[in-house]
């Protein structure tokens, strides 16, 4: 009689890169795969059982750089990885960038037009990063209003975001303030418009 070594440790997740896919059926007819990956250590097959593949089949794409948790079982025959979660990098990216994007708007130089442009600019980029308006009445007195819509900050919105406010009629344009302020553990993105 023979002793069986097996052992089964969940793995942290870990950046991999799918090389290539093996579409299954079960003796149930529910689809899986079995999919290379590659990682800094080398080539390794990676199992998506029904569950996880039904899940998860959309960002399992190959070329793809996803961050992946697998069940990792050591048996006789070699190490199994089994799928348990994925996300795309580009995602797990996103997370880390700034809780708020801050614009500071004086109010008599807002419009309609402008505030459509702006609508239209924000719509191209949705994320997880919140819009805080401050408006600044003529005065000098600030309110913050926070928007319901939230997007992926990215320089080419900021510089498009900038572009619409010189058109508005700040001949000064707007300055990128480089606010470190801390929610949260994130940083906030403030676009400020000079007087």
């Amino acid at each position: 009689m023979s002793l069986k070594a097996s052992a089964t440790a969940r793995k942290s997740p870990s950046p991999a890169l799918i090389v290539g896919t093996r579409p299954m059926r079960s003796k149930k007819g529910a689809r899986w795969a079995i999919f290379t990956i590659q990682d800094m250590t080398g080539v390794q097959e990676l199992l998506a059982f029904p569950e996880s593949f039904a899940r998860l089949e959309n960002i399992l794409k190959p070329g793809a750089p996803l961050l992946l948790k697998a069940r990792v079982q050591i048996e006789e025959a070699g190490t199994r990885l089994s799928l348990q979660e994925a996300r795309r990098l580009e995602d797990v990216a996103e997370r880390t960038g700034p809780s708020e994007f801050r614009l500071r708007l004086d109010m008599s130089l807002l419009n309609d037009e402008t505030l459509n442009q702006l609508e239209q600019l924000f719509a191209t980029t949705p994320g997880q990063t919140a819009i805080v308006f401050e408006l600044v009445s003529p005065d000098g007195s600030m309110a913050s209003l926070q928007s319901q819509k939230r997007i992926r900050v990215k320089p080419e919105l900021e510089e498009a975001v900038r572009r619409n406010l010189r058109s508005a009629g700040d001949s000064e344009g707007c300055v990128m303030c480089a606010a470190q302020k801390e929610k949260k553990g994130s940083p906030t993105t403030t676009l400020d418009r000079q007087r």
